[in-house]
């Protein structure tokens, strides 16, 4: 297969199991959980969903795909209100999908096509590889609080026995 195929199929991969874990981390908390801070100068889940929300608006369905969305970055921070879990979860679910979809449909010849975003000019591959780590990043960030709030091995399957 195709190098360029490949590293679209394995983002894709990758996402679905971000997706997946967040999902189990989400359903075994309450939405107080979700907005708790061990201080004010850590993000709560909440505020994680939310910017991971953002980014992946911002660099993948707006950068990549052409979409016309709104981000407004230092809310997703400074979000201090609960937003109910089944909100945040429901965006997360149809924004990951839409992302899903959008590099499905890239083509590997795309991948070195250039697109303009916070202030750089950047490739389609290059996006698509820092929203993969950026969402990693995050996605161990709400385990670790998941962890912290339940005090529970969270049992999550590990990549690797995904691999098809």
């Amino acid at each position: 297969m195709e190098p360029g195929r490949v590293f679209l199929d394995t983002s894709r991969f990758f996402l679905t199991g971000y997706l997946n874990d967040i999902n189990h981390c989400l359903s075994i908390l309450s939405d107080e959980d979700l907005w708790w801070r061990p201080n004010e100068e850590s993000n709560s889940i909440g505020n994680l969903l939310l910017h991971i929300l953002g980014s992946l608006n911002q660099w993948i369905l707006a950068g990549i795909a052409g979409m016309k969305v709104h981000r407004a970055r230092q809310q997703e921070f400074g979000e201090r209100s609960p937003l109910p879990k089944e909100n945040l979860l429901s965006q997360l679910n149809s924004v990951l999908h839409d992302v899903d979809k959008v590099i499905g449909a890239i083509d590997p010849s795309q991948l070195s096509n250039k697109m303009q975003i916070a202030g750089k000019e950047i490739t389609w591959m290059f996006a698509i590889y820092l929203m993969i780590q950026h969402c990693s990043t995050h996605t161990g960030q709400i385990i670790l609080v998941t962890k912290l709030r339940t005090g529970k091995d969270l049992a999550l399957p590990q990549f690797i026995d995904s691999v098809p």
